[in-house]
Parts: structure tokens; sequence; C-alpha cells
């Protein structure tokens, strides 16, 4: 299949750049971004077009910050609120830190890890550095800012069902507005940025729109389920999302069930995704009393499997 039998359908989907920019605002596209023209989902401004791996866009971060700098003064002398898109090529390879920063990790032994860690500092960096020129510009207080990472690291990291791939941060930062304090128990997913950054705008979330916003504490509070789909690096089918399909999770409450497709596809996830921990294709885990998910507890609770297995067959509709 052509790579437009696979974007166009995501093309057709409510754009947060569009709703934001038929608000009022400018909306500046920089770093990664898979879908080509950043402009065909509303962006207003961008670094021209990018796939995944290539692209001017991906210069931001490691070469300069300025685009944004530059972005940011535009909209203050339009008069106008601003939407900014930082999705660095940070800390992705090519692992080349400043020498600066490697030379902090010199007494790790080893260089790849070294590189790697120097490779996150260097993501902090520019993060400070923007909002630092949020401070500089005096918009900072009215600005607000989230912080999101694709995927976790490690053993059982990226491209895995189990927490060290999927539990990964959300920080929000807005002066006057939110109270600092870190929340490890209630639940958020990535469904949630779009309905959380219109409603801060004042702009209304498309009805079709999952999701909830996740400055509304009581929203946050009730939710007491996530679910979670985990497929081939490369997509068996455009149209049928079962086809690509290794498992489906029910986080609820405390437990998280992992359900194994039994005749997955041909194509595996990246990275060794396709392993199982514990060897079983149910796997229940207790993740206040087991986080790293050691303990494979479906036999013990079946009733548990079952309600996590049914709640999971009523929300998997592949459309």
């Amino acid at each position: 299949q052509n790579r437009a039998d696979w974007i166009e359908p995501f093309f057709k989907k409510p754009q947060l750049p569009r709703l934001l920019a038929d608000a009022g605002y400018l909306t500046l596209h920089t770093g990664k971004y898979w879908m080509g023209q950043p402009n065909r989902v509303g962006f207003t401004d961008d670094m021209g077009p990018t796939g995944r791996h290539g692209g001017k866009a991906l210069s931001i971060g490691r070469k300069s910050m300025k685009p944004i700098y530059d972005f940011i003064d535009k909209a203050q002398q339009q008069e106008k609120p601003f939407f900014v898109w930082y999705a660095p090529f940070l800390p992705h390879t090519p692992h080349n830190p400043p020498e600066r920063l490697l030379k902090k990790y010199a007494k790790v032994k080893n260089q790849k890890k070294a590189k790697y860690l120097a490779m996150i500092e260097w993501l902090d960096e520019t993060c400070g550095e923007l909002m630092s020129q949020l401070k500089k510009k005096g918009v900072a207080d009215n600005t607000l800012v989230l912080y999101l990472a694709d995927n976790g690291w490690n053993e059982y990291g990226k491209a895995h069902p189990y927490e060290n791939g999927v539990r990964t941060p959300i920080i929000a930062h807005w002066p006057g507005k939110i109270k600092p304090r870190k929340d490890n128990r209630n639940l958020a997913s990535n469904i949630d940025v779009v309905p959380t950054i219109l409603k801060a705008t004042g702009v209304k979330p498309p009805a079709s729109l999952p999701g909830i916003n996740l400055l509304e504490e009581q929203a946050v509070a009730q939710r007491d389920t996530l679910f979670l789909s985990n497929f081939a690096h490369n997509m068996v089918s455009a149209t049928e999302p079962k086809k690509s399909l290794w498992t489906r999770t029910c986080i609820h409450g405390k437990w998280k069930l992992v359900a194994w497709i039994k005749n997955p596809p041909k194509i595996k996830p990246w990275g060794g995704g396709h392993r199982k921990k514990t060897g079983a294709n149910l796997e229940l885990f207790d993740l206040l009393a087991d986080p790293h998910e050691t303990k494979n507890l479906a036999q013990a609770h079946p009733e548990v499997v079952k309600d996590l297995l049914t709640r999971i067959n009523n929300w998997w509709k592949a459309d």
C-alpha cells in the first residue's frame, strides 16, 4: 500500500493546530512530524516538510532554538496568542552530544550509555532555554507548557505493553493556574492532551474526541480505567488495525491485564516488543504491590481477569 493510504485518513480527523488557528492562534511546527507538510493540519508557521527521520525541521534544538524565538516575537508583534509544537530529535539517534556534555559522563564505562545520558541533558538544556525565553518575553505566567515523552526505555521499554514502555511523564506548567505537585496514582493518557489544550484556550473540543481535561481535578479523579493497544512496528493494513495487533491492555484500579493475541501478525513490534515477561497469553499484575510487573497473578484471580477482558472487549472497536 502507498503511504497515502495510511496518512489520508489521519487528515480527516480533527486537527489541534487547525482548531487553534481557527480560534485566532498562530501555530508553529518544529521537529518531528510524520505527515509531510505541517500546513495540511493547520499550522500557520513551520520549518518546511518533514518525514519520519528527515527534513530541516529536525534541526530544532540540535542547531538552534531561533525559529521558535522568532515565532514568539512574531506573535507578540501581531498581538496574537500562540501555540508551539517543539518535537526535537533529542535524545534520538544520532547520539552526537556536545563534547562539554559528554565529558560530564566520562566515568560511565559504557560509551553508548554515556552518550545517551549526555543527549538527555542536551534535551533538558533546550527545554530550559525555551522556558527562560518565555520569561524573558513576559509570557511565562500566561502560557501552558506541556512536556511529554512518547515511550520508555531500557529492558521491556519502547514498543512493549509493560510499564517501562508505557508509563511516561505528562508534566504541566502554568503559574497561577496549576499548583506544583506530583500525581503518580491517577490515570492519564496521551489522548487527554488535545482536550486539555483546547479547554485551556477556550476552544470547544469536537464531540468525536476521546480523553479528558487533565486540568479538571474531578474528571481526573473519576477515571478508574485506561486501555492500551500495541501493534507491529510496520502496520499490516491501513484499514484493518486488528491485523497488526499484538496486545490489548486494561488498567483498572490497581490491576493491569495484558492480553496477548493468540495468532499475532508475522511483523513484530519494534525492538523485541513481542517478548512476554511471563510467557503467558494473559498477564495480570498488581501495579501497587508489583510496579515492575514480575508476578503474573492471572491464575490466582480469574474473576479479575474475566472482568478486565470484558472491559477490553467492550472497548475495542477497530473502525
